[in-house]
């Protein structure tokens, strides 16, 4: 399958199944390689990825809690 023709349908995946995908290459063209004293896939596993777009809940919680340590502190 040409590649034009899968873009299209790469792009309609979500953020998750993207880094699957890129998982998958990864180990496909690893394949291709010279077997190494230890591969990428047998160190591998399934890692969760911190974004910054998820963290304002975060931030926001931080902020509370150093504004509560100055109101204490002041």
């Amino acid at each position: 399958m040409p590649l034009l023709e899968v873009l299209p349908t790469l792009k309609q995946l979500t953020r998750k199944e993207k880094f699957e995908v890129v998982q998958f290459l990864v180990a496909d063209l690893e394949s291709y390689d010279k077997p190494a004293a230890v591969s990428l896939s047998e160190v591998s596993g399934v890692y969760e990825v911190w974004s910054p777009i998820d963290g304002s809940e975060a931030v926001a919680l931080a902020m509370e809690e150093l504004l509560e340590e100055h109101r204490t502190n002041a």
